[in-house]
């Protein structure tokens, strides 16, 4: 699974000559791939910060992939690329498209400190109404 992976879907690491105090994990959406997130983590990159964006399994190669890739392995991917480099930065902060935006909060659940989320178009069903400020 995963051999043949599209030039667009290998996974991003936007890393300064001196490694910056500060990185932001990009989670791509369901059936997505990294490429999609390249517009905002070269932004942040010019802004100071180191970018990843990892690849879930059976994204980014083929329909058969996918179909052999499951959820538990997407949250697993993400969990496994901020623990990859959490050691290496003071703060981390989370950027989440569409299912990545559920899955950013997951991770953001299990490791309990991370700097900063946004989710856009997040994936996400609330059952009561947002409380107004």
């Amino acid at each position: 699974m995963d051999e043949n992976v599209l030039t667009c879907a290998k996974e991003v690491a936007l890393i300064h000559k001196q490694k910056a105090p500060h990185a932001v994990i990009c989670y791509h959406g369901y059936t997505g791939y990294p490429g999609e997130l390249m517009l905002p983590a070269k932004l942040l990159y010019e802004s100071g910060f180191d970018v990843y964006i990892p690849r879930y399994p059976g994204h980014g190669t083929s329909g058969e992939d996918f179909m052999k890739s499951n959820s538990t392995m997407w949250v697993n991917k993400a969990l496994d690329s901020y623990r990859a480099i959490e050691k290496d930065y003071e703060t981390i902060s989370l950027i989440g498209h569409s299912m990545g935006g559920l899955i950013a909060l997951k991770v953001a659940h299990e490791v309990k400190h991370i700097a900063k989320i946004v989710l856009y178009a997040p994936a996400l069903l609330l059952n009561r109404p947002i409380p107004t400020l």
